[in-house]
């Protein structure tokens, strides 16, 4: 199972750490989460997904998913470099409703789906992302907004959100991020995402975007409206 180990040096206190006040599905007294990906079904997605890698981007992929994902054991990765990062994807697609419109949700992240391109294989949408967000593949880019979920905060500290615009309802846009099963939910996603524009991304990510993730500036304060999402 490619699920990235994660780098106690370097995460902020009570990071990455699994813990039920986390993901939001716990709170349901006959939640169970979904079970892994087996390795065929990695190496299979893996396979298909090929085509979009964006290998400059994989080392800001581990470091964001590593230092600035709260409860990251809820995730399973799709695809490690020869270093052994997460691998990094171009995904491209329009901004559609899913469970709900694009948000930010009280952890801070904000949420958005989307519709992706005819290219992308059709199997990236799993039975949960049809049940659950009317078929399209959810996406996040972690600490967004302000946090107010409190076991969310630590991973936010020093973190000002560089991926930005944020994207809106009707939009297409194009996205770089890692491949995953969320396992809370059951579904596939895009998270965290590293780029999002109407154009396509470079082939390196820029240094601002580096030194965030390390923490150079303080928690972004953005103003939006925060939403519930389950």
């Amino acid at each position: 199972m490619n699920t990235i180990q994660k780098n106690s040096s370097l995460l902020p206190q009570g990071a990455g750490q699994n813990n039920q006040k986390g993901g939001g599905s716990q709170a349901n007294s006959n939640w169970q989460p979904s079970p892994p990906m087996s390795q065929q079904q990695v190496d299979h997605y893996a396979q298909e997904l090929a085509p979009f890698r964006m290998p400059g981007w994989d080392e800001a992929a581990t470091q964001m998913y590593n230092l600035r994902v709260y409860h990251n054991s809820r995730l399973q990765t799709v695809g490690t470099d020869s270093q052994g990062n997460i691998e990094a994807y171009v995904f491209s697609g329009t901004v559609a409703a899913g469970k709900y419109p694009p948000g930010l949700t009280h952890d801070g992240d904000y949420h958005f789906d989307i519709a992706p391109d005819a290219q992308y294989p059709s199997d990236l949408i799993n039975s949960k992302n049809i049940q659950s967000e009317n078929g399209k593949l959810v996406c996040e880019i972690v600490h967004a907004g302000p946090t107010t979920q409190g076991d969310a905060q630590q991973s936010g500290q020093g973190y000002v959100n560089q991926v930005l615009p944020l994207p809106k309802l009707g939009q297409h846009v194009y996205l770089v991020a890692p491949y995953v099963l969320d396992k809370d939910h059951g579904w596939m996603e895009a998270h965290p995402v590293l780029y999002v524009g109407t154009t396509p991304p470079p082939a390196n990510p820029p240094a601002s975007l580096l030194q965030s993730i390390q923490g150079t500036s303080g928690f972004n304060t953005q103003k939006a409206v925060v939403h519930s999402k389950g």
